[in-house]
């Protein structure tokens, strides 16, 4: 996955998570581990994109070193 799908795929879990806490009242045991999963993905793509715009940012910088070395 490149940085625009996981944004992508970031925004879609987040309006997942936006349905299930708005029928939190009304979830099973299902919707609950639903809600979960959908929470800890986005934790696990959010970790994913800050490492890959770490990456970029050192990648940058050691260009830059190069160039202006």
């Amino acid at each position: 996955m490149n940085k625009r799908q996981i944004e992508r795929q970031i925004e879609r879990t987040k309006k997942h998570i936006a349905d299930y806490e708005a029928r939190k009242d009304d979830l099973s045991v299902h919707g609950y581990w639903s809600l979960g999963y959908y929470q800890g993905k986005l934790t696990a793509m959010e970790d994913a994109l800050d490492d890959i715009e770490e990456a970029e940012l050192i990648a940058t910088h050691e260009i830059a070193e190069k160039i202006f070395a």
